[in-house]
């Protein structure tokens, strides 16, 4: 993990990591991501990623398509 992500959400790029300590895969309940300088963790809830708490700023739908970006590239 600690590749740097890229994602665009409604015209503007964002920049994001990956931070777990383990290996992420099809049993991970949480994602731990490093969203410009912020650690936010996601939590599967129905098959989808959600935040576990808002963090700040961050837009919820933002962190939602972060969560499915990281669903998709890790086939989760």
């Amino acid at each position: 993990m600690g590749q740097l992500l890229r994602i665009t959400y409604e015209t503007k790029d964002y920049n994001y990591q990956v931070v777990n300590e383990k290996p992420i895969g099809k049993e991970t309940e949480e994602i731990r991501i490093l969203l410009e300088g912020q650690s936010v963790i996601l939590k599967k809830n129905d098959g989808r990623w959600v935040p576990d708490q808002m963090a700040g700023e961050v837009d919820e739908g933002l962190l939602k398509a972060i969560g499915k970006a990281i669903s998709l590239r890790y086939r989760i």
